[in-house]
C-alpha cells in the first residue's frame, strides 16, 4: 500500500512544526510513502526552506496520487505516533479500499498525560502483559499497539461517529473515491468519500496526535461546514448530515469563547451562524452573548 501524506498549515506554516512532523514521519522507516505540503498561494518557502523539502524528498503543491493508494490530510501541527504507518497499513491489507477512520489523541494536552490515562484505563487488559513479555523493555507509547482493535461501522454511521471521522484532516481515503471537483482538503472530500465507500472501518486506539478544527480554526471550520450543500447529499444523509451540523455550530460557539479572535472576527462568526438556516442544537441569546463577549460586540452584532 502506498500511502500519500498531505500536510497543510492551520493558517501560517511553522517550520518548527513542519519539521517535527517530518522526523516522527521519516523516523517509522515506511517506504511506500509520498509527502506534499499543501501551501495556500499566499504562502512561499525560501530557498533555503526549498532545498531542505527536496532533502525530505517532500513535493510542493504537487500531490503525486497517481502512485497511491490513500490520501491521508494532515495539519503540520499534528505527531504521529511510533509505529502509526504500519498500524494503518495492517489494516488497509485486510480491508483494501476501505475508508480507515483513526482515533486521536488532543494535541491541546499533555499527549504523555492521555498515553498514560489511556493505558491505565485498560490496565486489566492482558494484552498488555503479554506485550512486555514478548517485547521486552518498550515505551508506553509502543504499548498502546497491544491494545489496537478495530471496527467494521455501518453504513449510515450516527451522529457522534460522524463527529469522530468527518474532517478534512486525519482520515485515510482510497484515492480511488477521490472526486476533482473537490480540494484534497476540504469537507466536501471527506464527506463524498464516506457516501460512496464500501466498507468504513475505524482504527480504535489513537495512532497520531491533533485538535479539532472547531478549537483551532473556528472561523475555517465554519467555511468548511458552509460549503456543504445539504440538498446534493443523498437522501439519507441529509437529517444526519443536518443534525450533525447543528452539533458543530453548538461546538464552535463553545470553543470560540476561549480563542483568541480579534473582535472583527468574532462578529463575523456570529452573523455567519445566525444567518443559516440550520442552528446550533443550544441557540444563543442576547444574553448568553452577553456573558461571553462584551456588550459592544453584542450592541454592534444585533443593532
Amino acid at each position: 500500500m502506498h500511502i500519500l501524506i498531505n500536510i497543510t498549515p492551520e493558517a501560517q506554516l511553522s517550520w518548527p512544526h513542519l519539521t517535527t512532523l517530518i522526523e516522527e514521519i521519516k523516523s517509522q522507516r515506511f517506504k511506500n510513502l509520498s509527502l506534499n505540503l499543501q501551501l495556500p498561494l499566499t504562502q512561499h518557502l525560501s530557498i533555503e526552506q526549498r532545498v531542505t523539502a527536496s532533502n525530505w524528498s517532500l513535493s510542493v503543491n504537487q500531490p503525486p496520487l497517481i502512485s497511491a493508494d490513500y490520501l491521508i490530510n494532515l495539519r503540520e501541527t499534528d505527531h504521529l505516533l511510533p509505529g502509526a504507518l504500519l498500524q494503518w497499513h495492517s489494516l488497509a491489507a485486510l480491508h483494501p479500499q476501505a475508508i480507515i477512520s483513526l482515533a486521536s489523541f488532543d494535541n491541546s494536552h499533555s499527549p504523555s498525560d492521555q498515553i498514560h490515562d489511556y493505558l491505565n484505563h485498560h490496565q486489566a487488559n492482558s494484552l498488555q502483559t503479554t506485550f512486555s513479555a514478548l517485547a521486552g523493555p518498550v515505551t508506553s507509547s509502543t504499548v498502546l499497539w497491544s491494545l489496537q482493535k478495530y471496527t467494521i461501522l455501518p453504513d449510515l454511521p450516527s451522529s457522534h461517529q460522524l463527529a469522530q471521522q468527518l474532517q478534512p484532516t486525519g482520515v485515510l481515503l482510497p484515492v480511488s473515491l477521490l472526486q476533482s471537483e473537490y480540494p484534497l482538503v476540504s469537507l466536501n472530500q471527506t464527506l463524498s468519500a464516506f457516501q460512496s465507500a464500501a466498507e468504513v472501518v475505524r482504527l480504535c486506539v489513537p495512532t497520531f496526535i491533533t485538535q479539532s478544527w472547531a478549537a483551532t480554526t473556528p472561523l475555517a471550520w465554519l467555511e468548511q461546514l458552509q460549503t456543504v450543500d445539504v440538498t446534493g447529499l443523498d437522501t439519507a444523509w441529509q437529517p444526519l448530515f443536518t443534525h450533525y451540523l447543528q452539533h458543530q455550530l453548538t461546538l464552535i460557539l463553545a470553543t470560540t469563547t476561549t480563542h483568541r479572535l480579534t473582535p472583527a472576527e468574532h462578529i463575523r462568526l456570529l452573523q455567519q451562524v445566525q444567518q443559516l438556516t440550520s442552528k446550533p442544537v443550544h441557540p444563543w441569546t442576547r444574553l448568553a452573548l452577553l456573558q461571553h463577549i462584551s456588550p459592544q460586540l453584542a450592541h454592534l452584532l444585533f443593532h
